[in-house]
């Protein structure tokens, strides 16, 4: 089978979207991982395969790590009402927004938010549970997380070993294209968290702007899903991909580094995109519209 390669090229902080990849320990405090930066530009990101290819979005890991390195402050506004949680009641929604409330819990670790970080995991757990996903998750990482509630980096990599594991379950039970909402909603709710700073903020307007090398990525996902719950939300992601790809940037190849012993690829090659203030303001109202139809 032909497998083809996409690959994003998100600089300097990607190797956080990997740095989630801790065991279930017996104890309820898990190690976790020290992760390695190279600060020359080393990228890494999130990946699926969907038909023979290789798709790569960048994890919503990599935002929450932005805002924290940048001080920016809470809102609560931003996030998924729980209450809406009750609102989804196909599969493609459910998907869809536990990829949204994910991306939400990813954020809330960075803010020290006790009861209302847990009540957001229980929401995700809700809707694994509903798409009958739950059950194939280690019953250790739901345990550990409620006792890691005050530790940002242990509830970073709980976060992941869950929706790795969710990912793993999908993926070997032939249901692939529930992975891909849940990227989708994931990679929607990322873009929007980032976004509401993006204006004030130089290094997160960088890192939205390199969602462009994502574009690719999410066009050729959504062009093999095909739920009519799913039609609205396909044309509107369609224009953000159109617009991010029409972004102007400079691009350095660099040799990659392959680790064989711990099987991953780095990528090394130095990008630069623009995101001037009109294109900001479009992919600012175009990204509200898709978040919109998929937290309805």
């Amino acid at each position: 089978m032909k497998k083809h390669s996409i690959t994003i090229c998100c600089v300097a902080l990607g190797t956080l979207a990997l740095m989630m990849s801790t065991g279930c320990q017996e104890s309820t405090t898990p190690t976790v991982k020290p992760v390695s930066i190279d600060t020359t530009g080393v990228s890494s990101s999130g990946t699926m395969r969907f038909e023979g290819e290789i798709i790569s979005i960048p994890s919503p890991v990599l935002i929450a790590a932005v805002l924290q390195k940048n001080n920016i402050q809470f809102k609560q506004d931003l996030l998924n009402q729980l209450q809406n949680k009750n609102k989804y009641v196909n599969e493609t929604k459910k998907a869809l927004n536990l990829g949204v409330y994910g991306a939400n819990l990813a954020y809330l670790s960075n803010y020290n938010m006790g009861q209302t970080t847990v009540d957001y995991f229980d929401a995700v757990a809700s809707l694994a549970s509903e798409l009958e996903i739950l059950d194939k998750v280690d019953r250790k990482i739901i345990s550990s997380f409620q006792s890691n509630i005050d530790h940002r980096d242990s509830l970073l990599a709980l976060n992941g070993d869950f929706f790795r594991a969710a990912d793993l379950y999908l993926k070997s039970s032939e249901r692939t294209h529930l992975s891909s909402y849940i990227l989708i909603g994931g990679w929607v709710e990322s873009m929007h968290l980032i976004m509401d700073a993006a204006g004030q903020n130089e290094e997160l307007r960088k890192r939205l702007a390199e969602q462009k090398y994502s574009a690719g990525s999410i066009k050729y996902l959504i062009s093999k899903l095909n739920d009519t719950a799913f039609s609205k939300i396909k044309a509107e992601l369609e224009n953000v991909c159109k617009t991010l790809e029409g972004l102007e940037s400079t691009y350095v190849y660099r040799q990659p580094i392959n680790d064989q012993r711990e099987k991953k690829t780095y990528l090394r090659s130095l990008s630069s995109v623009k995101l001037p203030d009109d294109k900001l303001a479009t992919l600012k109202e175009q990204v509200s519209t898709v978040r919109n139809l998929i937290i309805e």
